[in-house]
């Protein structure tokens, strides 16, 4: 149905509006973020954090995420009102601040000013893409499924990881920031083509935690490369580097793995005895103050 220039005018005003509201709430969330996370290092209530969740499964911190997640995107998406809308986006700044502790903590001790360079390379990422999107005007909606299907491989590579052991390394951390980026490329072309105009609240979350996605695996990436460039001052250089080339090589090594492999590697697990694991949580943990001392 052809529309009237004065409808057509209307709408890309209205579609101007609404993007302007979607921004500045994107950019309100992540002013909080930014507030929570420095209150958090002054206070030194992040360390206690981090320090807490270093002794918990990283499965079960990820899975009451996942779950915090979807419940502050569905707030935000509802139609009951803009008091819900503001919760869940409240709520899921706030989660993306506590599960973002361990890293940032642990990030800033191993090189102090970390923080700013990621923050820094990921707008500069996350803007440029934007940019793309608002400069071709194209909808990049066919991105879906690959964002659906990879988002599934990432998140059981992640929990094989933890399960096994694995180091996913820096190539995974890539790998993320490359999804993120079509993350970024998607959303934004849902708030240029496919949001409602009074879906403001939603569209900025989802925004948002296509940011923070990148900002995570920028940090890690970031953090690769600054245990490497730290070893020679560090008081174990040597075993600093070989941890790093460790982590690199399995990263490389754990796409190839399979599924099958991997089941094979859990029921071999499954079997160990109750001493065997202990020896290996105690192994674990002796690797992670060894760290912990050798960077301090």
């Amino acid at each position: 149905m052809s529309t009237s220039p004065g409808h057509a005018l209307e709408t890309a005003d209205a579609r101007s509006v609404f993007i302007a509201r979607t921004y500045g709430h994107l950019l309100g969330a992540m002013v909080a973020f930014v507030a929570l996370e420095a209150f958090l290092f002054q206070s030194g209530a992040m360390e206690a954090i981090a320090r807490a969740v270093s002794g918990v499964s990283w499965l079960l911190v990820l899975g009451a995420f996942i779950l915090v997640a979807w419940g502050a995107a569905h707030l935000a998406h509802s139609l009951e009102g803009p008091a819900m809308q503001y919760g869940g986006l409240a709520l899921y700044v706030l989660a993306e601040g506590l599960i973002f502790c361990p890293l940032v903590w642990w990030s800033e001790q191993a090189s102090p000013g970390i923080s700013q360079v990621a923050a820094v390379v990921t707008l500069v990422g996350f803007s440029a893409l934007s940019a793309i999107v608002f400069a071709t005007r194209r909808d990049f909606q066919f991105l879906g499924p690959f964002l659906w299907w990879g988002g599934l491989v990432a998140l059981g590579l992640i929990v094989c990881a933890v399960l096994f052991g694995w180091s996913l390394g820096p190539l995974f951390s890539v790998a993320m920031i490359g999804f993120a980026g079509a993350s970024i490329l998607y959303d934004t072309s849902k708030v240029l083509h496919r949001y409602r105009g009074d879906q403001y609240v939603g569209a900025a979350l989802e925004l948002f935690g296509s940011f923070a996605l990148m900002l995570w695996y920028v940090y890690r990436l970031l953090l690769a490369v600054a245990l490497w460039l730290a070893a020679p001052e560090s008081r174990a250089p040597d075993l600093l580097r070989v941890f790093a080339a460790l982590t690199f090589v399995a990263g490389v090594a754990t796409p190839f793995v399979g599924v099958e492999r991997a089941q094979r590697l859990y029921a071999w697990w499954a079997k160990r005895s109750p001493a065997t694991v202990r020896a290996w949580a105690v192994l674990a943990l002796a690797l992670g103050l060894g760290l912990v001392w050798a960077l301090t």
